[in-house]
Order: structure tokens, then C-alpha cells, then sequence
């Protein structure tokens, strides 16, 4: 089902486009629709039965899916969207440690250095939120950022997996921090002052993190 895959980046081309140029109503039909396509390739792909970790990581994916609709919709659904991407987040950290959690001394340099990335956004973002009155956001957004350090950490760590490949962990571990790109853009330019292109920029790196993620995935599992 390769062409799945090819109809989820058509449909992600086409979403950037209706986002560059303003579209809302293609981005509306695009956007949900890239998602949709790269979860039935996804899906295709496992054997039936599928095993419990596979489902999780579709769960993943549709969670994102949910997001993706919330931040769409007009009106004020930020709330909701971050809830379904923390739900996706979750989902992907269980699946990037089915193994069991990776400490080595490489893995926890990693996780310093994540921090020291991780840990000035959310203030960052956190005191713009203060300063805007917007103090019930404040838990919400840092417990999201925390478990989308802690992905993009579970992601990376896989490149000192002796089960995972080169190319399956490389992927894994660009997901992870396209991801946390992306969300770190989004919200600095929502709540701490506007990026040119941002909303180009948060959907590009989005949309590259999830099909990363997918890819080495099913090439970990042996699917691709």
C-alpha cells in the first residue's frame, strides 16, 4: 500500500500550500487528510492480529489526528487539541520504550541536554502566559512540554538501541526533534512573540516529524 503513503505527502504538500498562501478551506480538507492517509498506510502495513505496541503507536497517530482537527477548528479549542497531543505523546513514549528504558551514559547526557533545551522554552513560554493572564493554561502547557521532552528524548535514545538499525533510529530520532520543533514554534509564536511563517514552519516540521516517526517505526518492526 506504498500508494497511501504517497497520497498522506501529497496531502501534506497540499496542506503547506493552503497554509502559505491563506487557504483556509483547502488547509480545512488537506490537513485532517494527511493524517488519515499516513494512519490506513500505517495500518496496512501490520499483520493481523496486530500486536498490542503496534496499536498503541496508530493510537499515536490518531490522537495527532485529533489534535490536528482542534487546532482547526475555529473558536477557542486549544485545550482540547493540547489534550489529544499529550495523549499522543504518551502513546509514543510506551511504544519507544516497549524495551525497557535506556540508561546508559549517552542516553542520560541526552536527557541533560534535552533539558537544557526543553526547560528555557517552557519557562519562556510559561511567564508569557503569567504576564497575559492566562494562568489556567500554566499546568496544562508544562505537563505537555514535559512528556514532548520526554518523547523526543524516548525517540533519540533509540540511536543506542542495539535492536534498532541505523536508519530506523535516525529516523525516530529526527521525529523526535522535528516534533518538539514544532510545537516549540507553535507555541512561542501563539504566546511569546510571532515568528514569521510560523504556522508554515510548525506544519512542515509536523508533518516531516510524523511520517519520520512512521517510517522507522514499521522499519523497526521489519514492516518496510
Amino acid at each position: 500500500m506504498s500508494w497511501l503513503f504517497i497520497a498522506a505527502g501529497m496531502s501534506a504538500v497540499l496542506n503547506w500550500y493552503a497554509v502559505g498562501v491563506t487557504n483556509k478551506r483547502l488547509e480545512y480538507i488537506a490537513k485532517p487528510l494527511t493524517l488519515v492517509l499516513l494512519l490506513a498506510a500505517y495500518a496496512a502495513r501490520l499483520p493481523l492480529p496486530p500486536q498490542w505496541w503496534e496499536i498503541v503507536f496508530g493510537l499515536g497517530l490518531l490522537f495527532s489526528l485529533g489534535g490536528d482537527v482542534f487546532l482547526m477548528l475555529p473558536g477557542n479549542q486549544f485545550v482540547m487539541g493540547l489534550a489529544s497531543f499529550l495523549l499522543a505523546q504518551v502513546a509514543y513514549v510506551i511504544v519507544f520504550n516497549i524495551e525497557g528504558v535506556h540508561l546508559t551514559t549517552a542516553t542520560i547526557l541526552m536527557a541533560v541536554a534535552i533539558g537544557l533545551i526543553a526547560f528555557p522554552v517552557i519557562g519562556s513560554i510559561v511567564n508569557a502566559l503569567k504576564q497575559a493572564q492566562r494562568d489556567r493554561l500554566i499546568v496544562p502547557v508544562i505537563v505537555y512540554g514535559l512528556f514532548l521532552g520526554l518523547m523526543f528524548w524516548s525517540a533519540a535514545a533509540t540511536l543506542y538501541r542495539p535492536e534498532w538499525t541505523r536508519l530506523s533510529a535516525g529516523l525516530m530520532a529526527f521525529g523526535g526533534a522535528a516534533f518538539f520543533l514544532s510545537d516549540s514554534v507553535l507555541a512561542w509564536d501563539r504566546f511569546v512573540k510571532p515568528i514569521n511563517r510560523a504556522r508554515l514552519l510548525t506544519m512542515i516540521t509536523y508533518h516531516s516529524a510524523q511520517f519520520a516517526l512512521t517510517f522507522g517505526q514499521l522499519l523497526h518492526l521489519g514492516y518496510l
